[in-house]
């Protein structure tokens, strides 16, 4: 597909700061939508598919299109600087797209620039080379829409106002003659490559910037293709066309607000074929060993999302001047320094922290897991939950209710103690604390990759459960409450070196072709 000058037969590419086709060696501009040489890009509206030339990763198996004689050197999935060209292939032609509004430069410019807002950052992300490496790509998302049925539709309804302290609930019965139309039911990613979880950091796009699809428009960029079947959508496009349809009747029956679920069951309605409209997003892979993070931003909005992982040394250092700080101020509390105190002071952050690393594996599970998750295909074969929403379970409320309270009630507990008998009873308050975490972990590190967790939960336990031993009816000298200090402290840098890990773990993922992802929900 390419692009070719009418006034030198250059290369032509799509200038994103003047919106038009510009040659890359006389330097001459056209309009996109009145562009006219002849070539295989520009196609007529009743023509179905276009030829483009299609690459494929070498490492990764990810497929990207390019008009012909554009180099691609570049997979934005995985950062591999190599692809195959495979042949030219038949794709379908979009519905619509949205142009890029963002330039390379500005894109470049606004990364920078937030990265100076950002602590601990590697070096490497700050490489002009580095920074280099972003590339726009296409994404197809999915344009839904159904066919509303002529339709007379008997609903119920209440109206709740108040006047003064006492509230008014209204019940009403009411037909609603629903017209003979098409309306829009949701836009949804249609690539497979592009995670879902990142699809949503960068939207959502305007739907005043879509454009009737016209193939110069592509010219200096990459286009990925629609691989993810729109029926994955389908629990989605229900409940959108339902709100939708919930907003139109409180607007017309002034306030009288009617269950989604009603109206879902009642309105019927058929889908219609679905298009596909290309969004612009400029990539930046950055990547180590088999997986890799991106910084992505809305080639339309300019709204940036950037997965920066945290660089050891600095945090180290940071951490080591913070450490001076705090034991110099604490210096000024003689008695906080007391054996008793100090040991219980530890034990309680020891629990705090794991409670944090127990956050960090969940998050870690759910995205690995990809658990409520529209767009995996696996999803929907192992869940009967089709909305995506998570569900929380009663006995996970009452754990965490449980979990606080005893905290809370141990921080007070530890903060009174005087008498050293008293101690023992502080520190069983913190193992039942401690096994409550360790219950609400469960097998979820035990479905993620990397299991490391395990090292620090254990450990964390059997620290509380030496401070009940060492601190038993006889009155322990000094040392053995120092000792106790010190395997806490052992505890929570072991906590806090593997919270680490996971921030690191989790602002990476895998390389396309070690998962199969299956597109997310973008609203406009």
């Amino acid at each position: 597909m390419a692009l070719e000058c009418p006034a030198c037969g250059g290369h032509m590419v799509f200038n994103v700061k003047i919106n038009k086709l510009q040659c890359e060696y006389c330097d001459s501009v056209f309009e996109p939508d009145t562009y006219s040489k002849k070539n295989d890009g520009v196609v007529t509206k009743d023509i179905e598919t276009m030829k483009m030339d299609r690459y494929s990763c070498k490492k990764c198996g990810a497929e990207l299109c390019a008009p012909a004689e554009q180099i691609v050197s570049y997979c934005m999935y995985c950062g591999g600087e190599s692809v195959l060209l495979e042949k030219a292939s038949e794709i379908e032609r979009p519905e619509s797209i949205i142009p890029f509004a963002i330039s390379k430069e500005e894109v470049k410019e606004q990364y920078e620039e937030s990265l100076k807002g950002i602590h601990f950052v590697p070096k490497s992300f700050s490489k002009s080379k580095f920074i280099e490496g972003f590339r726009g790509i296409y994404i197809p998302y999915w344009r839904t829409r159904v066919h509303l049925k002529s339709q007379l539709v008997e609903l119920e309804g209440k109206e709740i106002t108040s006047s003064g302290s006492t509230t008014y609930t209204r019940y009403y019965d009411y037909n609603v003659t629903v017209k003979d139309k098409v309306i829009d039911s949701g836009v949804y990613d249609a690539s497979s490559d592009l995670d879902d979880s990142l699809a949503a950091t960068i939207a959502p796009f305007n739907e005043d910037s879509i454009v009737p699809f016209n193939a110069s428009y592509l010219a200096g960029f990459y286009a990925d293709k629609a691989s993810t079947p729109v029926t994955n959508y389908d629990e989605s496009i229900k409940t959108y066309t339902s709100k939708k349809i919930q907003k139109d009747l409180e607007e017309l029956t002034e306030g009288v607000v009617t269950e989604e679920k009603l109206i879902s069951e009642k309105v019927t309605y058929e889908p219609e074929k679905p298009g596909t409209s290309l969004f612009p997003i400029w990539f930046l892979t950055w990547r180590k060993g088999n997986r890799v993070a991106y910084s992505m931003m809305n080639g339309e909005t300019g709204k940036l999302s950037a997965e920066i992982p945290v660089a050891y040394g600095k945090l180290f250092l940071w951490a080591f001047i913070a450490i001076l700080v705090v034991f110099g101020i604490l210096n000024l509390f003689p008695t906080f320094f007391l054996p008793l105190n100090l040991s219980c002071y530890a034990s309680f952050i020891l629990v705090f922290s794991t409670m944090f690393l127990n956050g960090r594996i969940k998050i870690v599970y759910l995205r690995e897991n990809h658990i409520y998750d529209l767009g995996n295909n696996s999803y929907f074969k192992k869940n009967k939950n089709k909305s995506g929403k998570e569900k929380t379970n009663p006995l996970t409320k009452f754990l965490t209710f449980a979990q606080i309270g005893l905290l809370i009630f141990g921080g007070f507990l530890g903060t009174a103690i005087v008498d050293p008998s008293d101690i023992n009873f502080f520190y069983k308050v913190m193992i039942i604390v401690q096994l409550i975490t360790i219950l609400k972990s469960g097998n979820k590190v035990f479905k993620i990759k990397s299991k490391i967790a395990i090292i620090p939960l254990v450990l964390s336990i059997l620290i509380q459960i030496s401070g009940v031993i060492l601190s038993g009816p006889d009155k322990p000298q000094d040392f053995w409450y120092l000792a106790i200090t010190i395997s806490c402290l052992i505890g929570m840098i072991l906590n806090f070196l593997t919270c680490i890990y996971y921030i690191n773990f989790m602002v990476t993922r895998p390389a396309p072709n070690f998962y199969s992802r299956e597109g997310a929900k973008n609203d406009l």
